[in-house]
């Protein structure tokens, strides 16, 4: 700068010192005019407007808020300084950390700031500052989810004691809508879980994978509906035939979502040990629910329909006719205009029933259950009817030593599918036959008899001539005892 001023004419050099000068005057003033303030705010002094006097101005003088200095020391429950802990002012960005001490200081704090103070797993604390210049707090434990209890293979914990890898859906977190079956309660609610449907038919297994297949053939998980171990094999029989058969059923179809408390999903190889290999692809712990102390009595019913979103796209009638005219055999050609999808797609409607009812008392308490399901799929002669009835019962004896607990539910549920699951050869399946139907066949001859297709099976034969249709009786149920036999220790019996 030295150099550079060398080079400026004189009069510019001594217009720039006469400028440092007078903004030094201007800083050293505007200092001793605040100073001045500053020491004036004693007492504000305040004319009374309703004085009268038309000749003085109303003159209010307020005082300035002071901002201050915020120290203190945070502990634990046990009086133990807590390093590390964020102490900041509410809705802004001022903060601190608290050093090995504990302790802690804030500067410029304005007045009615709320100092918020964390750590983590301790419970968050706001604090309004107000006139305070010193602030100690006292941290507790968060206790939030630490309570909560989850099912696992040797019965319940905790959740702060289990050691594996478990996701809990509760009743208060299922999926909401119209819910068909138990495994659409938690889809997308459990950290790697995967839950995909292969066709939407009515009472399809759903394909349920848990952190990846977990066996070299891939299998699904074990189900244990409270606390019995259930065959997930589907109840689909096997048909040897050239028509194709229905696609795997739901193994949990026969239970109401209605009557589920809790679904526990067991993930790693330590909490499902207990199952040996049938566990290898995880296991869902299936809890329903239990009898309360308060009488209840809930009724629910829904409908809803379906359709089809969007069918494949296929030639008209004329695109037919001009390309087979152009490329084919003419004499395959007929008079009638017929789209085969909307011969094997329909609206489908789906209503569902549900009546509960429980009570009883503290040593004594009891619920029941009555559903009823009808689904119809959106493919012609698919479709599903389920009758559930569930009752279960707890009764304590001896001081609350001995409790007593018994579960029952029965099922029947009645399914009717088309042909077009796997097993059919090309001429057996239904929607084979559909894509490749001569859009100028008729669906039926003159006489009412239906119209024979020289080439293929026509798709409205299929439907005709083809039933697959099962009925699926199922009971589950089991007895609990426990006794306590001293304080801490308790003999549990299960069949």
């Amino acid at each position: 700068m030295k150099k550079r001023g060398k080079d400026l004419p004189e009069s510019l050099q001594r217009a720039l010192r006469e400028r440092r000068v007078l903004l030094r005057k201007v800083s050293l003033l505007l200092f001793l005019v605040v100073s001045m303030g500053l020491v004036a705010m004693g007492t504000p002094e305040i004319t009374n407007p309703e004085s009268g006097d038309g000749d003085n101005d109303v003159t209010v003088l307020q005082t300035l808020a002071q901002e201050k200095t915020v120290r203190g020391i945070i502990t634990d429950t046990n009086k133990q300084p807590m390093p590390g802990v964020t102490v900041q002012l509410k809705g802004t960005t001022i903060g601190t950390i608290t050093d090995v001490s504990g302790a802690y200081q804030i500067s410029d704090v304005p007045p009615n700031s709320i100092l918020v103070v964390s750590f983590i797993g301790m419970a968050t604390k706001e604090i309004p500052v107000g006139d305070q210049t010193e602030i100690n707090v006292t941290l507790s434990e968060s206790t939030l989810n630490l309570d909560e209890v989850v099912v696992i293979g040797y019965g319940t914990q905790r959740r702060q004691e289990v050691t594996g890898a478990v996701g809990s859906v509760k009743e208060d977190s299922f999926n909401k809508g119209v819910i068909l079956s138990p495994e659409q309660l938690m889809q997308g609610k459990v950290s790697g879980v995967n839950i995909t449907s292969r066709s939407g038919e009515p009472g399809e297994e759903q394909t349920i994978v848990i952190r990846g297949p977990g066996t070299v053939r891939s299998g699904g998980p074990l189900y244990v509906i409270d606390g019995v171990p259930i065959d997930n094999a589907s109840t689909t029989p096997s048909v040897g035939s050239a028509l194709g058969t229905a696609g795997a059923s739901n193994p949990l179809i026969f239970l109401n979502p209605a009557d589920i408390a809790s679904i526990d999903v067991l993930k790693d190889a330590s909490s499902t040990a207990i199952y040996g290999s049938r566990g290898a692809n995880g296991v869902i712990m299936i809890t329903t629910k239990k009898g309360s102390a308060t009488e209840q009595f809930n009724y629910s019913t829904s409908l809803s329909i379906s359709q089809v979103a969007s069918k494949l796209k296929v030639m008209s009638r004329d695109e037919f006719i001009d390309y087979t005219t152009q490329l084919g055999d003419p004499s395959i050609l007929k008079d009638s205009d017929t789209d085969w999808f909307d011969q094997i797609y329909r609206t489908a409607f789906t209503q569902n029933h549900n009546i509960s009812f429980g009570g009883g008392s503290e040593k004594s308490k009891y619920y029941a259950s009555i559903s009823y399901l009808d689904q119809e799929g959106v493919v012609e002669k698919s479709e599903m009817k389920r009758y559930t009835g569930k009752i279960s019962a707890e009764q304590k004896l001896v001081n609350d030593r001995i409790n007593i607990k018994f579960n029952l539910t029965a099922s029947h549920v009645w399914n009717d599918s088309p042909p077009s699951g796997d097993g059919g050869n090309a001429n057996g399946e239904l929607f084979t036959n559909t894509l490749n139907a001569n859009p100028t066949y008729p669906t039926h001859n003159p006489d009412g008899s239906i119209y024979q297709f020289p080439d293929g099976l026509n798709p409205v034969m299929l439907l005709d001539m083809y039933t697959d249709f099962r009925k699926t009786n199922r009971v589950l149920g089991n007895v609990e005892a426990s006794v306590e036999l001293f304080k801490g220790l308790q003999y549990k019996i299960n069949v």
